[in-house]
């Protein structure tokens, strides 16, 4: 794909192609937050989420900022979160021979 991703709307289309559903997905200065709930971990963790976004937007120079566990007691929400940019820039830079 030789499209950049600059909005939220442009991103979760994209990982909505891809098979990814981010509940709750939002952009601060630049910076993409990627959220999803839990109630029981079933062996999930906001590494493995990483790893899967990095792999799946490594087109897009995926960069990790910091992915965490935001666990809260019952019966408030927990969430796997996941920080990252994406550097569209470099993708159309490469030259031909």
């Amino acid at each position: 794909m030789n499209s950049t991703i600059t909005s939220v709307k442009q991103l979760k289309t994209f990982l909505h192609s891809k098979g990814i559903y981010p509940e709750r997905l939002s952009k601060r200065n630049g910076v993409f937050t990627y959220k999803r709930s839990f109630f029981y971990t079933h062996g999930n963790s906001s590494s493995k989420i990483a790893a899967k976004l990095a792999e799946v937007l490594k087109e897009y120079s995926f960069e990790l900022v910091d992915d965490y566990d935001d666990w809260k007691s019952w019966p408030k929400t927990s969430y796997f979160v996941v920080k990252f940019t994406l550097n569209n820039e470099n993708q159309n830079n490469e030259s031909t021979n």
